[in-house]
């Protein structure tokens, strides 16, 4: 098989799993999952802001190459850049013989990699495990929770400690691991339906400072939930067992207040507006789907003309301009029930 299509495919592998990761219906906070970390010893006592910065760099210029290997060639960066790699000189169909020669003579004659050949061999390492990673996937399993996304973290991790030997493996992995562990031990929490919102924050607290310790206070800062929208939206999911005991007015009253959290006036009144658009198209609805039902079960007309009062009735309840895009959506939520029956 060409080279081409066996990174197509690993990158694909690797999507898969961190999908699994943020797959909000599976994960709740299983009081049974392992309290022990995957990686552990040196390797887990990378810092936050050094793991946030190796997983983000996908480009390399030489200057950057220097200095990132100028103490060798296993590092938190290394995979990145073996990727990097990748992605640069497999663009094109070829065996792995011809695409290893040439990745090698890039990084013999067009770098400053101290030692050159080490990474050259340590390359095709790191493509032969993708390749006999492969080969393993079945032994993974099927993934519906959190303990089981741990478990295959785990298996995958194990793999990689056969293969590379633990100190290197934990070394090259342990940025991708422990985000990947601390992303499924969070989304559990949240995604709780259980927990009220004081206890899911408590936990938070505790799995912030035993993972990241005296970097804990800056999780948020850091990562992808630095944007504002994602804290929103993972606050609802935080106090959705909270909201579910309010009625409408309450619950209208906390999502709005947790809006003025995260964000200005502006953008506030523009999601309130969006809420009273939505609420006046739910009623319409409402509304049509009375008088349709109506419509279809008077015995004293024919299809043609009832098929004749539907679309007058559409027209004057959505108007001109919103009688295409009901029909639409009527049509998608007509064909999806009768999928269902």
């Amino acid at each position: 098989m060409v080279f081409k299509k066996k990174i197509a495919f690993f990158m694909i592998f690797i999507v898969a799993i961190v999908v699994v990761v943020v797959v909000k219906n599976m994960f709740f906070a299983d009081k049974k999952l392992p309290k022990e970390h995957i990686i552990n010893g040196k390797a887990s006592t990378i810092s936050l802001s050094v793991l946030v910065d190796a997983l983000g760099k996908v480009d390399f210029s030489n200057e950057d190459v220097s200095k990132i290997f100028s103490k060798g060639i296993i590092n938190p960066y290394t995979v990145n850049y073996l990727k990097y790699l990748q992605w640069k000189f497999g663009k094109e169909d070829q065996t792995f013989e011809s695409h290893f020669r040439k990745v090698c003579e890039y990084l013999k004659t067009d770098t400053d990699i101290e030692d050159p050949e080490a990474m050259c061999e340590l390359y095709k390492k790191y493509v032969k495990y993708e390749v006999a990673l492969e080969e393993k996937l079945g032994a993974f399993g099927p993934i519906t929770n959190a303990k089981e996304a741990l478990e295959a973290l785990q298996k995958v991790q194990e793999f990689r400690r056969d293969f590379f030997g633990n100190e290197i493996a934990d070394t090259l992995f342990a940025a991708e691991v422990k985000s990947q562990e601390y992303s499924i031990r969070r989304t559990a929490i949240v995604n709780d339906h259980n927990l009220y919102g004081a206890e899911k924050l408590a936990m938070l607290d505790d799995l912030n400072k035993d993972m990241w310790g005296d970097e804990a206070s800056q999780v948020d800062s850091l990562t992808i939930m630095n944007d504002n929208y994602n804290k929103y939206q993972e606050s609802k999911q935080i106090y959705s067992k909270d909201m579910s005991e309010m009625g409408e007015a309450g619950k209208k009253q906390f999502d709005n207040m947790l809006r003025n959290n995260y964000f200005t006036p502006d953008v506030v009144a523009k999601f309130n507006e969006i809420d009273r658009q939505n609420e006046e198209q739910k009623k319409k609805e409402e509304q049509y789907y009375a008088l349709e039902k109506q419509i279809m079960n008077d015995t004293t007309i024919s299809e043609h003309e009832k098929d004749e009062k539907i679309t007058e009735l559409q027209k004057e309840i959505f108007g001109k301009e919103g009688w295409a895009a009901f029909k639409r959506r009527d049509a998608i939520k007509k064909g999806r029930a009768n999928i269902v029956d």
